[in-house]
């Protein structure tokens, strides 16, 4: 997430699964989602390290975190 951040300087959106794969151990014998979290976590990690404007759950499966174009580490700490 770090790395995300510190080549971020416009606004983002993730878009985030939460739940395994179907495809993966079918296809290529492993699971394509290596980082499943829950939402909460997910939130949080993205939180440590960009200005979080808005996030919802479209659906069961997925998440959306929307964040603005400050990355945290970028921030004055007084402004966090």
């Amino acid at each position: 997430m770090a790395a995300i951040a510190s080549q971020t300087r416009d606004n983002g959106v993730f878009e985030i699964c939460v739940v395994p794969d179907n495809l993966g151990r079918v296809t290529i014998g492993q699971p394509l989602h290596l980082s499943v979290l829950s939402p909460d976590v997910w939130i949080a990690l993205v939180e440590a390290h960009f200005v979080v404007e808005k996030y919802s759950q479209p659906s069961p499966t997925s998440l959306t975190i929307v964040v603005k174009n400050v990355c945290i580490e970028q921030m004055n700490p007084n402004d966090r």
